[in-house]
């Protein structure tokens, strides 16, 4: 049973490029081992945290390495922060050994989203016609994208086209970008990219989702084992 929840309903703006907001908003849903508090958003039947992970320990309490201070190794579980948002509230990256390990990076009742998921949530956010972009079903990445923090882009019905039009979802995509190779890749701005493992061969296969600033779509991706790049949990 869902509990606190908040509603919101707002009309379009007369231009058309704000699609109609139907929001479910669970204020401080879950605490994370580190006392982080997340907002939650529901979509369909799924129940997504609001904002990317931050914790720097495993649900046991456990530490995670810190990889830009500590000795890197892509065998050991690792998180990374943005040296372009110094502030952890957007979160943190994470790489494939962290997301992967037993121990487990979501608080308890959560977990880091499947590729699965992820496709469930795309479909309902696809069927529903106020968070849809013009008549494509497919373009939902502006619905998805935060209010800020995008590089601009002229084409309308993306996420970098009148940002403050975006997030009609609540889902609140920050454009953080990934961290590769331990670095920086210096695309702040540009995209949100979130970590999808399989439940069919979670050992072996990886996606990520990413939304990009000039695209109106959510892009799927194989995702390399060697990036670090933010996670989202889902309820259980």
């Amino acid at each position: 049973m869902l509990l606190g929840l908040s509603f919101t309903k707002c009309t379009p703006e007369e231009n058309g490029d704000t699609p109609v907001h139907n929001r479910q908003i669970i204020r401080n849903a879950v605490t994370d081992v580190d006392g982080n508090k997340y907002d939650a958003v529901v979509l369909g039947k799924q129940v997504w945290m609001k904002s990317n992970l931050r914790t720097t320990h495993f649900r046991d309490g456990s530490p995670i390495l810190n990889g830009g201070t500590d000795t890197f190794s892509f065998e050991l579980p690792c998180y990374f922060q943005s040296t372009a948002t110094p502030s952890i509230s957007n979160g943190l990256y994470y790489n494939w050994a962290a997301v992967n390990d037993p121990r487990a990076l979501c608080p308890e009742g959560w977990h880091v989203s499947t590729d699965e998921e992820w496709a469930e949530m795309e479909k309902y956010v696809s069927s529903q016609q106020q968070y849809v972009y013009g008549y494509e079903s497919v373009n939902i990445a502006k619905a998805l994208a935060s209010q800020e923090g995008w590089k601009k882009y002229p084409e309308v019905g993306i996420p970098g086209h009148r940002p403050e039009a975006n997030n009609a979802t609540e889902f609140t995509a920050v454009p953080v970008s990934s961290y590769y190779n331990s670095y920086h890749d210096g695309y702040y701005g540009k995209f949100a990219a979130f970590w999808a493992v399989s439940e069919n061969d979670p050992n072996e296969i990886c996606f990520h989702y990413c939304i990009d600033h000039d695209s109106p779509i959510v892009h799927r991706n194989r995702a390399d084992k060697m990036s670090s790049i933010s996670v989202r949990c889902i309820q259980d």
